[in-house]
């Protein structure tokens, strides 16, 4: 009796000091290439997955989130973005508006969000993803995105550089191919983060 609730002590302790990788297992590596790496997690009820994007770039978080809050710059570093404006602003909030295009034969789609930015204690940021799809009028041929959320986490390292995470889960609405939804999760992380590096770094 006594050997049976010492292993079940033991096993207690294994899973709540486990490592977060060993936690987070079910989150799937789909993409590790120019110091970006993407993840991928199926999501209960939801035909489309998780995404999560980390990578490091050479710049101090207040330079990162310069980019961020400049809505019109979107177009420039946002996968497939071809329009955006921030449609409310505010130091702590903003409401922001970006058109997407889709590939043939798929419906362009538009979304409104709102991030809101969470200074943090090591000096970083966190930045929440909400939706907000009454935010601004609705184009005609253009499938608005019903739901959306997630994250941008923004980590100095102390040396300069500063650790970028991005987490979002959508439900773009409409009747889209399975193929498009399966690359749009890995590629949309991965050449947003590329591209938001690039950016930066290139007005240091």
């Amino acid at each position: 009796m006594k050997y049976l609730l010492s292993l079940t002590i033991l096993l207690v302790s294994l899973v709540a000091y486990a490592p977060s990788s060993v936690q987070a297992q079910d989150w799937k590596l789909e993409r590790n290439k120019k110091g970006v790496k993407v993840y991928t997690k199926p999501v209960k009820d939801s035909k489309l997955k998780a995404y999560k994007g980390i990578t490091t770039i050479n710049a101090s978080v207040e330079e990162i989130i310069k980019e961020i809050r400049d809505g019109a710059g979107m177009t420039k570093w946002v996968y497939k973005c071809k329009e955006a404006r921030v449609v409310k602003d505010g130091t702590s909030q903003q409401t922001m508006y970006a058109l997407i295009k889709a590939p043939w034969p798929v419906s362009d789609r538009d979304n409104c969000m709102t991030l809101t930015y969470n200074k943090q204690a090591d000096g970083g940021y966190r930045i929440e993803i909400n939706n907000a799809p009454d935010a601004a009028p609705k184009k005609k041929g253009i499938v608005r995105i019903p739901a959306m959320s997630g994250y941008w986490l923004l980590t100095p390292n102390g040396d300069g550089t500063t650790q970028v995470e991005q987490k979002v889960h959508s439900d773009p609405g409409g009747s889209i191919p399975d193929w498009v939804t399966n690359a749009f999760v890995v590629d949309a992380p991965y050449e947003t983060l590329l591209g938001l590096k690039r950016i930066v770094e290139s007005k240091n």
